[in-house]
């Protein structure tokens, strides 16, 4: 039941600045499950407990909503962040300056980058600095998502103000062992290594995805983490009308050591007449060159879908494929959308040992040939007259069990109200 406006005296500030196409689908053409997560816990939060989100995103329009399901939205405006990218993925300045491809749109572009450059705002102070966006902000508790600096300025601002801070691991690589030795990196995303530590060590509460997660921060940093699981709202992911289960479905980004594309495809090539559907956000443009060139016959590369659409891409998949990297990923929430929408699971590695629990599927071990024979058997069972050997009961009640988005959102709002 909805609490009353009125009740929700104590308001958390979630920040996860890419998060808007995941709250308004027409806004971006990428969604990671960092901001799926962030978005379904701070909806969850609204609709069952008496914490009140505030949710801080980025966008780069001039008028977006400023509620979505009850909760309020605050915007950082960066309105040239598009035409930039653009400029960025065509010319790089060097040296040696280089043009990758050229476009009538950059015409206007260029001049319009050179004159923001003569008002341009002041940039962010160094991640360990409180962030000026939200220092003002009337809140009292702050979360932040993933150990980088945008949670790094969350966490720097919560201290400045006297607040909590909450901070949600969103990948194994948030604990990467170099850490805990002090040794200085740049990470595979970007991030310093000073930056990360600072995060982790100054944060009031750190969320854990799962054992490892918790285990690990236990015994490298002597932090004691509390384990909340991701959440899922089924009801999001169920489709109305039954729907023809017509290819493989992976979903990710163009990388090499994250989502993995390149072991997706080469399962396809092992499986010609198999039909694979691939949804690859962009993120490595010579990744993306590179399998551009290599793409078989029987799979289709789909840029973008918008998010609200979704439940209807696992719904048309006879099943469900996972190539991430343990080594990076956390606990993919991809995973509980295919579960969810009642989606058999073919995964190289199973994260938090989900599908051994729940019975959702089967990981191969970290074996493409056993990937590829997996996929091949769960595709050939997956017909309407020979269906996937799945108990989907048993794994209903295990999403309800360990991943409601209720006691997962009740989780969260104990821990804030036992810290401000």
């Amino acid at each position: 039941m909805t609490q009353d406006a009125s009740t929700q005296a104590i308001r958390l500030g979630m920040v996860a600045w890419h998060a808007l196409p995941a709250i308004v689908p027409r806004a971006g053409s990428s969604v990671g499950g960092l901001e799926t997560g962030a978005w379904t816990l701070a909806r969850g939060l609204r609709k069952f407990t008496s914490i009140g989100p505030a949710f801080f995103v980025r966008t780069t329009t001039l008028r977006n909503v400023s509620v979505v399901d009850e909760v309020p939205l605050f915007y950082d405006r960066q309105l040239l962040a598009n035409i930039r990218r653009d400029f960025s993925d065509a010319i790089s300045l060097g040296p040696p300056l280089r043009v990758h491809r050229l476009s009538t749109r950059l015409l206007w572009q260029i001049p319009l980058l050179a004159l923001a450059r003569l008002g341009r705002k002041i940039p962010l102070p160094h991640p360990t600095q409180p962030d000026p966006r939200l220092l003002c902000a009337k809140v009292d508790a702050w979360a932040g998502f993933g150990v980088n600096a945008d949670s790094a300025r969350v966490v720097a601002t919560a201290m400045t103000l006297g607040k909590p801070s909450l901070l949600f691991l969103e990948s194994n690589a948030d604990l990467d062992p170099r850490l805990a030795a002090e040794t200085d990196f740049i990470n595979a995303y970007g991030e310093s290594s000073a930056v990360q530590r600072f995060a982790l060590r100054h944060a009031s509460h750190v969320i854990c995805q799962s054992d490892f997660q918790q285990q690990q921060l236990s015994r490298l940093f002597g932090i004691e983490g509390t384990l909340i699981r991701n959440p899922i709202d089924p009801h999001q992911w169920q489709t109305p009308h039954p729907v023809d289960r017509r290819y493989v479905l992976w979903i990710g980004r163009y990388d090499t050591f994250h989502k993995r594309p390149g072991l997706a495809i080469e399962v396809a090539k092992r499986l010609p007449t198999i039909p694979f559907r691939m949804i690859i956000n962009p993120h490595d443009l010579e990744v993306e060159r590179q399998i551009s060139q290599s793409i078989p016959a029987n799979i289709e590369i789909v840029p973008y879908v918008p998010f609200n659409q979704m439940p209807l891409e696992f719904a048309a998949a006879r099943l469900f494929l996972c190539t991430g990297n343990p080594a990076h990923e956390g606990f993919p929430n991809v995973l509980l959308q295919a579960a969810a929408t009642h989606t058999p699971i073919c995964s190289l590695v199973d994260f938090d040992h989900f599908l051994e629990r729940c019975g959702a599927g089967y990981s191969s071990c970290d074996s493409l040939d056993t990937l590829s024979q997996r996929v091949q058997q769960l595709w050939q069972n997956g017909s309407d007259n020979h269906p996937a050997p799945i108990d989907w009961v048993q794994v209903d009640d295990y999403l309800q069990k360990h991943h409601s988005l209720r006691a997962t959102a009740n989780a969260v709002a104990e821990i804030v109200l036992k810290t401000v």
